[in-house]
């Protein structure tokens, strides 16, 4: 019996390796390319300049770039403020990336700019250039006041929507007008 108790451990111990395999393992990690330097939720923030307020900002989340000084940002509402400090426009997003040190904003997904005369701009992208002065896409979009409506291919025009320029403008209004870019 003592030579079967043998054979049986000497089987036990050589099987026991494998038992114990702790998997396969990877050769190497990655870093997350896209890392953020922070994560934000619930954020909110005004963006000032010369002292006056000039936006207020929310969003569900924010992160933050800062090697790239950039604010990618999910769920935005940016409100913008002239300087008097009067509401001029409001901006909604499904997402937005902003640069702070140029003030350049893209604007993706379910894009709506409300203009301070009532007139609301739509588009599933919109760029803001605060330095420029100029708000454009290169996208379809549909502007609508009153009974004004146009719509269009690109769109380039003014933070006040005085100089209007669009590609294949098509519109209607119960007075005459004049499309933009024509």
């Amino acid at each position: 019996m003592s030579r079967v108790a043998a054979g049986l451990a000497a089987l036990l111990c050589a099987g026991l390796p494998a038992c114990v395999d702790a998997g396969t393992r990877p050769a190497a990690t990655a870093d997350v390319v896209d890392s953020a330097d922070q994560l934000l939720a619930g954020f909110e923030t005004s963006v000032t300049r010369d002292g006056l307020r000039r936006a207020g900002i929310t969003a569900d989340t924010a992160r933050m770039y800062e090697a790239s000084q950039s604010l990618a940002m999910r769920t935005m509402v940016m409100t913008f403020y002239d300087a008097q400090g009067a509401q001029r426009s409001r901006l909604t997003a499904d997402s937005a990336l902003m640069f702070w040190t140029s003030g350049l904003i893209t604007a993706n997904g379910n894009v709506v700019l409300t203009a301070p005369d009532g007139r609301v701009l739509k588009s599933s992208v919109l760029r803001i250039d605060d330095a420029a002065r100029e708000i454009s896409t290169d996208q379809p979009f549909t502007l609508s006041g009153g009974k004004d409506f146009v719509r269009g291919t690109s769109l380039k025009t003014d933070p006040e929507f005085r100089n209007v320029t669009a590609s294949k403008p098509r519109g209607f209004s119960d007075k005459p007008m004049l499309l933009p870019g024509q």
